[in-house]
């Protein structure tokens, strides 16, 4: 079913009116570095919601073999977005309809991703992206969780490092646990580091 509200318009709806591609998604920022990876390469996104950056990772990079998406689509509240049952319903609705032509490639975990970082073995992924729940806890908890699912010379990305709590569970996580390898700043505020 189609919707009225630009909000949940799906990626076809979108390049109807003009709106696609969409230039900030995180994607932009860490498709030149997904293509370097090697053999059949598998990702886990934390944070769909439309599954857009989904979308243009499986469509610009050919060797993602397997993305997984996690989101539990449930009622969230930040600073600035409040978003109800409702609106997450419809969010998954969209996220189904642009997956659809990479159904043989996609998978949805729909749970919180403390509750799915058991479903990976350690050292399997290729890279992550933690674009999730936007508190400085739970950003600290989902690197601490999945960064020990990455492969050596895997990568970590997140998304908004301009916002002030996204830098600091970054930074504290690297100081707690003694990362020395350089953190980077890539396209639309995507920030990564390659596990040594």
């Amino acid at each position: 079913m189609l919707t009225d509200n630009p909000e949940f318009f799906n990626i076809e709806q979108q390049k109807q009116i003009g709106l696609w591609p969409l230039t900030f998604l995180p994607a932009y920022g860490m498709i030149s570095y997904i293509k370097r990876l090697r053999g059949d390469v598998v990702g886990v996104e934390i944070g769909v919601l439309k599954g857009e950056t989904s979308h243009v990772l499986l469509e610009s990079c050919s060797n993602i073999k397997r993305l997984y998406g996690i989101d539990p689509y449930i009622t969230y509240t930040a600073i600035d977005v409040v978003r109800t049952q409702e609106d997450m319903d419809s969010y998954e609705k969209t996220l189904y309809q642009n997956m659809m032509p990479f159904s043989e490639r996609f998978e949805l975990i729909k749970k919180k991703s403390v509750d799915a970082y058991d479903q990976f073995e350690n050292g399997t992924l290729d890279f992550i992206l933690i674009d999730g729940d936007q508190k400085e806890d739970i950003i600290y908890n989902d690197i601490e969780l999945y960064y020990p699912k990455i492969k050596k010379n895997g990568y970590i990305f997140g998304h908004d490092i301009q916002i002030k709590f996204v830098a600091n569970a970054v930074k504290r996580y690297r100081e707690t646990n003694r990362i020395r390898t350089p953190l980077n700043n890539s396209k639309n505020f995507v920030w990564f580091w390659i596990k040594p």
